[in-house]
């Protein structure tokens, strides 16, 4: 560490920096003045009013050393002047180790000098902090200008070069390649303004290998089966985008997700399931499905029947991941790390929480649909007993798969506050006081915690992007359908099609001015997505505002309320069609039980209420269609409806959204979090058809609220990227793993201690 110290300290380490530190709460009356003094000077005026964030200088926890300086002391300049030159690493190791007496016994125990040590190490440390940042930023600029990156020796940037020395040392020590350093003849001036830096940009370097796991359903990269059973659902999307996006974070060297191989040779699955590696990004890409073998694999089981196979699954992970760290570190000149094992769902947790702990890494664990939450809300509709319960989804095993996953996980990453507050407390592995005691003390150390750290962290919709103009969502989000955001003007409801404009009665105007009631009427210049025509043929009028419903055959999904909804609020089905996208499939006898007993109920509700024309419910559309789909419901001016009885997360919103589609969703749930950032409809309890009869009218018939709802979602879904969710995700994995707080660090850490937790 000497060698990264202040120069003329050379082998001492950080040390020095505890002594000046202890010179300066020796001298409290001015010390305080001085600090805000020289934050001021390094362009940090608001230092002392910003709440006391690091790198903002501010006062820590409230610790005001008095203003009032009655003499000054010539030596306080000098020693915050040295202090304020140590890398920011070593001025927080002196803050959290000088507030340990603080913040455990108080402030009547502790001492006023500890007081002032703890408050000034914390503002100098945003001293150092900003000052990095400004000389990286003037190094840039120059660079960027054309001056070149080796600073000048004139007196004006004495300081600048003192500045980037740290911010270099930092690089340096967290792992990134070291500059180049000249160092010149011996000068009158202090040994710490000598070396002259030439400066360029840090190397990144793909250093981490991530292992998912998710292990029902059928998981393949390109055109996704999604509802073509009840495992092949929103999940698989959610971990094939998540594993295609984590291969382009720029610290990553390989993605691979593990599944189960199916086939070949079974009826109804396709062949493309039964390839053993599959690569997500294309041939040079760094993320890969793989596929290996579970239980029988001439047999595709459902979820609830694999719990027997999921050991001899983790025994033949361990040797491939072995392999493919072993093969990734002879390709590359740096050490390749498995960062983590990351499971999804319960029966892939405990998968991930046996490979963990054999392989001794970190585990992550994402919950999806828990099984405490949903047998609570399977027994509260009384429409199913507790046997029945557990012999159709064997609850009690997935729930003590839980149990072990969370007992084992590091990190468990949740979608929504909700998710942690409402259904993970419902655990005995999770106690949200307890966690929150152990994050603030000792017993939250690396490995020491018997509790796993619970991070939100939403997830994002598939091929959304910002423009570098900063908000606007691209191509699937705003252009290619259309809706800039605030194009939908006053007097219309945007559709953004140079053919036409909605009206306030909700039917299609030309562009001479003329109405037209049908979309393909409409759009003259421009041929019809195949699938609009699948879902038009079953309507009489196509051009009315279509309430869309996008999820598979299952009965939480409570989609006989929403036809039952439909049906008997009066007026709505005159306003409106109702379009009914319920998966893939042939027959209905081809359906699993519980997939046929939910058709079948809407088809006798669809007869009941004589809504036939009105009703459109396609057997068959690619994933490739789904886009287009969202599309139809936007341009003909209607609604999205999930009013599932409990909805996780509820990725379809977010994907409406992107296509500025309004939304009525269900009060449970993720989908409370999700209005709450994008305010784009409104929420209602799913087992209230009234309700849901009146918010749906709401929106069709008041276009001034559908304007406003359709922008909103526009403005705000940038807030739900896959870029953004592995960013955050990557930072919180490098954390736990034993970085110092980036990627970059990780590389230099030290290999982590064997695990010594039981699956």
């Amino acid at each position: 560490a000497g060698q990264y110290g202040a120069p003329g300290t050379l082998g001492l380490g950080f040390a020095w920096v505890d002594t000046y530190l202890e010179a300066l709460t020796d001298r409290p009356s001015t010390i305080s003045s001085f600090i805000v003094d020289h934050n001021n000077m390094h362009g940090n005026a608001s230092a002392s009013h910003n709440g006391g964030s690091p790198g903002g200088g501010g006062n820590a926890g409230g610790n005001n050393v008095s203003h009032a300086s009655s003499q000054f002391d010539p030596s306080v300049p000098f020693f915050v002047s040295q202090a304020s030159q140590a890398p920011p690493e070593a001025l927080a190791r002196a803050w959290r180790k000088s507030s340990v007496g603080t913040s455990l016994f108080g402030g009547l125990a502790a001492s006023e000098k500890e007081h002032r040590l703890t408050n000034c190490s914390w503002r100098l440390w945003g001293i150092a902090l900003t000052k990095e940042r400004a000389a990286c930023a003037r190094l840039t600029q120059r660079a960027a200008a054309g001056y070149g990156t080796e600073i000048p020796e004139d007196s004006d940037v004495e300081d600048d070069r003192n500045e980037s020395s740290t911010s270099l040392k930092n690089a340096a020590s967290s792992g990134e390649d070291e500059p180049e350093i000249k160092e010149e003849a011996p000068s009158e001036l202090p040994l710490w303004r000598q070396p002259t830096i030439t400066w360029a940009p840090p190397r990144i370097t793909p250093n981490l290998y991530v292992v998912m796991v998710s292990i029902h359903g059928l998981v393949r990269g390109e055109e996704m089966e999604l509802g073509k059973d009840a495992d092949t659902g929103g999940q698989v999307k959610y971990v094939v985008d998540m594993a295609r996006e984590l291969g382009r974070h720029p610290h990553v060297a390989r993605v691979d997700l593990f599944t189960r191989l199916v086939g070949p040779n079974i009826d109804g699955v396709d062949e493309s399931y039964s390839v053993p590696l599959e690569p997500l990004d294309g041939p040079d890409g760094r993320s890969f499905v793989r596929r290996l073998q579970c239980g029988d694999s001439s047999v595709y089981y459902p979820k609830e029947q694999l719990w027997p196979h999921l050991r001899e699954y983790s025994d033949r992970c361990v040797p491939v991941i072995q392999q493919t760290l072993a093969a990734l570190n002879a390709q590359s000149d740096d050490r390749i790390r498995l960062a983590c094992v990351h499971g999804h769902y319960a029966d892939a947790g405990e998968i991930a929480a046996n490979v963990a702990c054999t392989l001794g890494v970190p585990m992550v664990l994402t919950g999806h649909s828990l099984g405490r939450n949903k047998l609570e809300h399977l027994l509260r509709g009384g429409r199913i007993s507790p046997a029945e319960v557990e012999k159709k989804y064997n609850i009690s095993r997935r729930i003590e798969g839980e149990e072990r996953a969370l007992n084992v996980a590091d990190i468990v990453i949740t979608s929504t506050a909700q998710e942690i507050a409402e259904q993970w407390a419902l655990y005995d592995g999770y106690a949200p006081r307890l966690a929150s005691v152990l994050r603030k003390t000792a017993a939250s150390t690396r490995y020491g915690r018997s509790m796993a750290l619970m991070k939100v962290i939403p997830p994002g919709v598939g091929g959304l992007e910002l423009e570098a103009d900063g908000g606007q969502a691209d191509g699937a989000a705003a252009t290619e359908n259309g809706a800039g955001g605030g194009d939908a003007s006053e007097g219309n409801g945007g559709t953004g099609n140079e053919e036409g404009s909605m009206r306030k009665d909700g039917m299609m105007m030309r562009r001479d001015g003329s109405v037209s009631s049908s979309m393909a009427d409409l759009m003259q210049a421009a041929p019809e997505p195949a699938v609009w025509d699948a879902i038009n043929r079953f309507l009489r009028s196509p051009g009315k505002p279509v309430i869309l419903a996008m999820c598979r055959p299952d009965a939480k999904k409570n989609v006989a309320s929403l036809v039952k909804a439909y049906g008997s609020t009066p007026g709505l089905k005159d306003l409106a069609n109702l379009v009914l996208v319920l998966g893939t499939r042939g027959s209905v006898e081809e359906l699993s039980v519980g997939a046929q007993s939910v058709v079948d109920d809407i088809f006798r509700l669809i007869d009941r209420y004589d809504i036939y024309g009105s009703v459109a419910c396609p057997k068959h559309h690619t994933q490739a269609d789904v886009p287009d789909i969202y599309r139809l419901a936007y341009a003909t001016g209607g609604v999205f409806v999930n009013v599932a009885l409990q909805e996780p997360f509820g990725l379809t919103l977010i994907e409406a959204a992107s296509h500025g589609v309004p939304i009525v969703a269900t009060c449970h749930g993720g989908p409370v979090d999700i209005h709450r950032t994008l305010r784009n409809g409104t929420l209602v309890e799913p087992r209230d058809v009234k309700a849901i009869g009146a918010a749906l009218l709401g929106l069709v018939t008041d276009r001034d609220k559908w304007n406003e709802c359709s922008r909103s979602g526009l403005a705000s879904i940038h807030k739900y990227s896959w870029k953004s969710h592995c960013e955050k995700y990557i930072d919180a994995v490098v954390r736990c793993r034993g970085g110092e707080g980036s990627a970059a660090s990780f590389v230099a850490g030290p290999p982590p201690p064997a695990r010594t937790r039981n699956a």
